[in-house]
C-alpha cells in the first residue's frame, strides 16, 4: 500500500508492505506488534515518521531503535525546528496503557535512569514537539545514528536524583 505526496495515516497490516512516501506520514497500528520478531520482514515499512498506537486497546510495540533507519525517507519530523538534529526520527504515540519495548527495555519500567543495549536518553521532556498536543521523551541509538521520541505517558520517567 502506498501512500500519496501529503500526509498520510495507514492501518498496519502484516500481509501489505506499507509505504508511507512523502509527508509526515502515519503508521496506525491496531494490535500489538513485535518488529524484532519478523527478522527481514520490518523493511516491508518505510516512509513513515509517526506510529499511533492510540485506540481502545492496549497495545504494545516491540522494537529495536535501529528499525528507524530503515522506515524513515523523507526524514520530515525534521522540519520541526525543535527536533532537527540531523537524524532519521520516529515518534511513536498512543494511550497511558500501550507499551513500549525498546531494544529490550520496557519504557514504561525504567529502572534507575538504565537503558539496555546501548540506548541513551536525557530523559528530558520536551513540549508538544511535534504539534499533536503530547510531550515526547528522546532516546538515541549506541552511534547516534538514529532518535526515537515516545509520547511520555508511555515512559516511566526516572527520579532526577537516579541520573545524577
Amino acid at each position: 500500500m502506498l501512500g500519496g505526496d501529503g500526509d498520510d495515516s495507514l492501518v498496519y497490516d502484516a500481509l501489505d508492505t506499507l509505504d508511507g512516501a512523502l509527508g509526515l506520514d502515519t503508521l496506525i497500528l491496531a494490535d500489538s506488534i513485535d518488529f524484532t520478531g519478523l527478522g527481514g520482514m520490518s523493511n516491508l515499512l518505510t516512509g513513515f515518521e509517526v506510529v499511533d498506537l492510540t485506540n481502545t486497546a492496549t497495545n504494545t510495540i516491540t522494537l529495536a531503535i535501529d528499525n528507524i533507519l530503515d522506515w524513515v525517507v523523507d526524514n520530515q519530523l525534521e522540519t520541526f525546528g525543535i527536533l532537527a538534529d540531523g537524524l532519521p526520527k520516529i515518534a511513536i504515540t498512543g494511550d497511558a496503557s500501550d507499551q513500549v519495548i525498546l531494544d529490550g527495555q520496557d519504557l514504561s519500567n525504567i529502572t534507575g535512569g538504565m537503558l539496555m543495549n546501548g540506548v541513551t536518553s536525557d530523559f528530558i521532556e520536551l513540549n508538544d514537539p511535534i504539534g499533536d498536543g503530547n510531550n515526547y521523551i528522546s532516546f538515541f541509538n549506541s552511534t547516534n545514528t538514529a532518535h526515537l521520541l515516545v509520547n511520555s505517558l508511555l515512559v516511566d520517567l526516572p527520579d532526577p536524583m537516579a541520573l545524577i
